[in-house]
């Protein structure tokens, strides 16, 4: 995400890093979205994939500099981007 350029391909270390960090975005989206019926639930990889794109984007704005063209702050755009995601999948209820 903040493009180290270091290949994990290349170090093993890093690697079992990036797994570990991608096997907890993928148990808190299966844990999140247990009570959904089945055949409405997303699988948690694709779920988990959903919130670190969204989270890979926020931060791409802002590193890049285009972020000041919003009147946002990030971490006002990603709460907000989440919480649409998951009312989507009725994990939140709609604001009121």
């Amino acid at each position: 995400m903040f493009e180290s350029g270091l290949s994990a391909a290349n170090h093993a270390e890093l690697a079992q890093v990036a797994a570990k960090a991608r096997g907890v975005l993928e148990r808190a989206a299966e844990r999140l979205s247990e009570h959904l019926p089945a055949g409405k639930r997303p699988p948690a990889s694709m779920f988990s994939s959903h919130i670190w794109a969204l989270s890979h984007g926020v931060v791409e704005l802002f590193m890049r500099g285009n972020g000041r063209n919003t009147p946002f702050p990030p971490e006002e755009l990603l709460e907000a981007g989440i919480g649409i995601y998951l009312r989507g999948l009725g994990l939140l209820p709609a604001d009121g």
